[in-house]
């Protein structure tokens, strides 16, 4: 378990190192928060200097003011002031949070998961720091899917990605013979061809499990990473859930 502790505002969080999917130390420049600062003070000088723009918000006073009568009493100067005073304070907070993003941080990478940055300098102890929770990442989350692809080689890759496709073209096909059996209330032949391609994904899965075996890599793990659930489930979560049919495949 990796305790993080920030001091100001005081905060911890823990996160398991099975959770680490990578850790590095990088900038992480917020530039989107450069140009909105830049934007939001470009108008505020428009809203102050701009002679068109104030005459715009005396235009737009002057339309409010006959709902709302106390504001005929305002200046477009005014109200340019105000907005330009807004913008200058929004300007700002996005100029620091630019600047805060300039430092150097310890990004963590989950698995599914936003990654968490931390402000940390680069030194020898941060170094050391950074080799170590990759180190216990590994060991805990097992080796990487680019680490696994590289062991199995480019021949069970096919037999993955081939596996993937023949999955994807089972579940277009079953889509629309499980709407028109849903439709005609006769779902017995669709269940009979969702077995059928159960078996065969199943007899591609022993395959492929025979393979690993001999590189000694676990079937489970592997699926995992290339996102491959058993056939059965599968085809509950991605055709039949989506017509209310989940419990077709039971008993």
């Amino acid at each position: 378990m990796l305790l993080l502790a920030r001091k100001f505002p005081p905060k911890e969080r823990e996160v398991k190192y099975k959770e680490i999917a990578g850790v590095k130390h990088k900038r992480l420049i917020a530039r989107g928060r450069l140009i909105a600062a830049l934007v939001l003070l470009g108008l505020a000088y428009a809203f102050m200097y701009i002679q068109p723009v104030i005459d715009i918000l005396s235009l737009l006073i002057r339309e409010l003011a006959q709902a709302i009568p106390p504001l005929g009493g305002y200046k477009g100067s005014e109200l340019g002031m105000v907005l330009a005073a807004i913008c200058v304070v929004a300007g700002i907070y996005y100029l620091i949070k630019f600047a805060m993003s300039l430092s150097q941080k310890l990004v963590i990478y989950r698995s599914g998961k936003k990654p968490i940055s931390i402000p940390m300098k680069i030194t020898g102890d941060s170094l050391q720091l950074l080799a170590k929770i990759n180190e216990l990442a590994k060991a805990a989350g097992g080796i990487t899917k680019a680490e696994a692809e590289v062991i199995i080689g480019e021949q069970l890759k096919g037999l993955l990605d081939k596996r993937m496709q023949m999955q994807n073209r089972m579940i277009e096909s079953l889509r629309a013979e499980v709407r028109a059996a849903k439709a005609s209330g006769d779902t017995e032949p669709v269940k009979q061809k969702i077995q059928e391609n159960i078996q065969k994904l199943e007899t591609q899965d022993e395959l492929i499990d025979q393979e690993l075996k001999k590189t000694g890599l676990n079937k489970e793990e592997i699926f995992k990473k290339y996102r491959i659930k058993p056939p059965k489930e599968e085809f509950i979560d991605s055709v039949l859930a989506s017509e209310g049919l989940e419990n077709l495949m039971k008993g």
